[in-house]
């Protein structure tokens, strides 16, 4: 059962960025802004289909700790969702460095690229 919640999570994961990917095409095409706001959005979807699909709950701990001001923070990567979660919390949109190898992937990469993320090689 585990195996089959993890494909249909899976499905869930990428059938999200591509729809999420789409609608938010047009708009993110002239606004960076737009772009930014994507990502948050697209971050409540997935944390949905963790919920509903693999029975995932998480909690945010000394929220009141972030300030509403630009900061550095350094997280520890534990898993891809050290990626998304952070859109739900932290305002304003955060700005991840990243790889520059994931700027070659499809629609992530275009958002990433136009929410303003930082490329490394």
């Amino acid at each position: 059962m585990r195996l089959i919640r993890s494909l249909l999570f899976v499905v869930w994961l990428y059938g999200s960025i591509f729809v999420m990917g789409l609608i938010g095409m047009p708009a993110a095409a002239f606004s960076r802004r737009a772009a930014q706001a994507v990502c948050p959005m697209w971050a409540r979807i997935v944390m949905f289909g963790a919920r509903w699909i693999m029975g995932i709950r998480w909690q945010l701990r000394h929220g009141e700790r972030f300030p509403d001001k630009p900061v550095l923070i350094a997280m520890k990567h534990h898993s891809m969702m050290d990626t998304i979660v952070p859109f739900l919390f932290i305002k304003p949109v955060p700005c991840f460095v990243l790889k520059q190898e994931l700027l070659q992937m499809p629609v992530v990469g275009w958002y990433a690229r136009r929410a303003g993320m930082i490329a490394i090689d």
